[in-house]
């Protein structure tokens, strides 16, 4: 067995549980394997989902800095980013569910310092966008952190929208660039 099918067993067992009421037990299960294989390849819980994320948010990030283009202008850049954080959101729904949820009691102080970690490098991909443009004159002068965290949870929280059928993909893109030309960009 893999370290990474055992990984995307965990995956689907904190998405679904959560890490609390994750035990090494229920992934072994998920992945078809017995315990003692996961603490061939994991020493704890804990080690097992720190990987899922680093893995995973390494993963993201890439994508999400794919999708850059510098040869366009940076507010076509911002629309572009969107677009392709409402698809990665969607496509990757169990891992950004993780990512955003679970900052639980259940977690050593220092498994949630590294949670942390992981949460603002993936936020930071679109502060680092929101630092450009103020330098390029094209985003006001506001608190870029915050900016970056309201819209990457709120990118988050309309993608459960979309999943639920609630509304559609172009209808959060539209909100989403309304929000930020509105709120952040200059005109």
């Amino acid at each position: 067995m893999s370290k990474n099918k055992i990984i995307d067993a965990a995956e689907r067992v904190f998405s679904q549980k959560g890490y609390y009421q994750t035990t090494m037990q229920d992934i072994a299960d998920e992945a078809k394997v017995a315990k003692g294989t996961l603490y061939y390849h994991f020493k704890s819980k804990d080690e097992l989902f720190i990987e899922l994320l680093e893995s995973g948010t390494g993963f993201i990030t890439h994508e999400l800095q794919k999708s850059f283009n510098k040869q366009i202008p940076l507010k076509a850049q911002i629309k572009e980013f969107i677009k392709e954080a409402i698809s990665i959101c969607l496509k990757y729904k169990t891992f950004t569910d993780i990512l955003f949820n679970e900052l639980s009691s259940g977690m050593e102080d220092e498994v949630l310092e590294r949670v942390e970690v992981l949460k603002y490098k993936y936020i930071g991909i679109f502060k680092e966008i929101l630092d450009e443009g103020y330098r390029e004159g094209c985003v006001r002068e506001i608190n870029r952190e915050l900016a970056a965290i309201s819209l990457m949870t709120t990118l988050y929280h309309l993608s459960d929208h979309i999943s639920e059928k609630k509304c559609t993909v172009e209808e959060v893109e539209t909100f989403l660039i309304g929000y930020i030309s509105q709120g952040i960009l200059t005109t």
